[in-house]
């Protein structure tokens, strides 16, 4: 990894064991923040497969505190925001002009916390999931990854699909997308990531408070 991406790097570790990695960039007047949860397909088994794919849809379905699809909060600020599921991760990400960036964590750490997941949602996002996986199954890319994956891994969760498969994603149930949330986003099982315009020692004692 070039020398510079790493530069100035400061690593911080909560007494919740939330890992906080910071990196001041005073270029333009934006911040990046990304939260990324130690969770993926490689956490699953037959059966189960998807389910932290799943739970990342319902991740911006609103939270105890703010019961409202969290992109309509995210765009509020002015944020880019978006997630993915790896094989070993689940980030969470957003860009927000620098004024915004608390308002960015208090979100973040809402849903690390709060989230709340309703029958008629899961339902709902079930669906699309569904139609993700078969729009997948269009790919000639995404045949072949699959084909080579299951090859390589005949045995191991890396041979698994990361978006889930539709038999297993149609089974879900609300407990157990629930039990997967509070078994995995956990302050000490996640790494906060902010980049950009910001004061590293104000930003701390922001994340402290929130997180």
């Amino acid at each position: 990894m070039p020398s510079t991406l790493t530069e100035n790097v400061r690593k911080t570790v909560l007494e919740n064991g939330l890992i906080v990695l910071t990196k001041e960039v005073h270029t333009a007047p934006v911040v990046t923040v990304q939260v990324w949860y130690k969770v993926g397909s490689r956490n699953e088994e037959p059966g189960v497969n998807g389910i932290a794919h799943q739970l990342e849809h319902m991740m911006f379905k609103g939270t105890l505190n703010r019961p409202v699809q969290f992109g309509r909060l995210f765009s509020a600020l002015g944020s880019d925001s978006n997630a993915f599921t790896s094989y070993d991760q689940t980030a969470y990400y957003g860009t927000v002009e620098r004024s915004k960036l608390k308002a960015l964590l208090v979100l973040e750490a809402d849903r690390m916390q709060n989230t709340q997941i309703e029958p008629e949602q899961l339902a709902s996002e079930k669906r699309v999931v569904i139609s993700e996986l078969q729009g997948y199954e269009n790919s000639p890319e995404y045949r072949l990854n699959r084909a080579l994956m299951q090859a390589v891994f005949p045995n191991h969760a890396y041979g698994l699909p990361v978006g889930g498969v539709k038999v297993d994603v149609e089974k879900f149930e609300l407990e157990q997308v629930e039990k997967y949330y509070r078994n995995f986003y956990t302050p000490d099982n996640a790494v906060l990531v902010i980049v950009g315009d910001f004061q590293t020692a104000n930003t701390l004692e922001i994340v402290k408070e929130v997180f």
